[in-house]
């Protein structure tokens, strides 16, 4: 199978995804990258804003807490119920130190969660628009003692 035409088969494989994260490489030409992506959002993503206006509006009782530029958002659905939005997984800071940014924030959301005697805790990452292994590591830590793999990558 050539290089083409391995291309077109793993496109037509993800084309319905719909998912812009999606990036298939097949070489350079100019400076630039060639490929295939989808290139957008996927369908679900064209409603965020009415859902997170919906999840604010009908569900939230306490004021809404913002943490590293907007890309953590706390609250509370009731008593004894959290709501963490996770909202992307990179640009915590605006000079682009993230794991220090998320080394100063997730304490004190801790510290907020354990002041609300909470009985549980949604996080909710539905709409995340993504970001690096090592940020999303960094979180997922901070809500387990135990260790585990998160992701692998080989070159």
């Amino acid at each position: 199978m050539s290089e083409d035409e391995l291309l077109t088969v793993l496109s037509t494989m993800v084309e319905p995804l719909e998912d812009g994260h999606i990036l298939i490489i097949t070489g350079e030409q100019n400076g630039q990258l060639t490929g295939y992506s989808p290139g957008r959002s996927p369908a679900w993503a064209e409603a965020e804003d009415d859902l997170a206006g919906i999840i604010i509006n009908t569900y939230l009782t306490e004021d809404i807490i913002p943490f590293a530029q907007g890309g953590l958002v706390y609250s509370q659905l009731s008593d004894g119920i959290g709501y963490l939005n996770i909202t992307r997984m990179e640009d915590f800071s605006e000079d682009g130190s993230d794991q220090e940014a998320l080394a100063d924030v997730l304490p004190r959301i801790n510290t907020l969660l354990n002041n609300a005697s909470l009985e549980a805790l949604i996080i909710d990452i539905r709409f995340n628009g993504g970001g690096t292994d090592e940020n999303s590591a960094q979180i997922a830590s901070y809500f387990t003692d135990t260790a585990r793999t998160v992701y692998t990558k080989s070159v």
